[in-house]
């Protein structure tokens, strides 16, 4: 077969995949915020969330929905209520635990700073875990690390939700 006929099957592969939703396994996974609504979306404060965790997502949030840190004046209001539970399972003959979970639960509402009205609501849910391990330092540093995760994949999750909210409200 001769290479420009593999090329044209590259591309003619690489061009029905495209309109697919088709995407790497691996690799960066950011998402592309439309010119338009960077500027609503730094129109949004993130309200201060207690506790250890609620600083973590609230810093996440704030860098997503600004990222570059424009100073604008404020329309909306993004509350969240965060719930963090960890559990062991698997539990092995010697009657200790082979297996930990943290689950991470945001129940948020935006609300217009004009009218106090919340004009969009939802609930951002992650689960992680890892092998538990004689080690006790890896277990301490594994469920760190599956707090991180999971955190950073709630924001994630409300960022794009308000994302697909504002171009909505654009389109009509």
């Amino acid at each position: 077969m001769s290479w420009s006929k593999r090329r044209a099957g590259a591309m003619a592969l690489a061009m029905a995949t495209a309109g697919c939703g088709f995407h790497p396994l691996y690799g960066s996974q950011t998402l592309a915020v439309p010119a338009g609504l960077e500027k609503t979306l730094a129109t949004i404060r993130v309200a201060r969330v207690a506790d250890r965790q609620g600083q973590i997502l609230t810093n996440q949030l704030t860098d997503a929905l600004n990222p570059h840190g424009l100073s604008i004046a404020a329309d909306y209001r993004l509350d969240v209520r965060l719930q963090v539970n960890t559990q062991n399972y698997d539990i092995r003959s010697d009657s200790t635990t082979g297996r930990s979970e943290t689950t991470v639960t945001a129940m948020w509402a935006l609300v217009r700073l004009s009218d106090s009205v919340p004009e969009l609501s939802g609930t951002s849910k992650a689960l992680t875990g890892h092998d538990v391990l004689i080690q006790e330092y890896n277990n301490v540093s594994s469920s760190l690390s599956d707090r991180d995760h999971a955190l950073a994949e709630v924001a994630e999750d409300i960022e794009t939700r308000l994302v697909l909210h504002f171009q909505d409200q654009n389109r009509s």
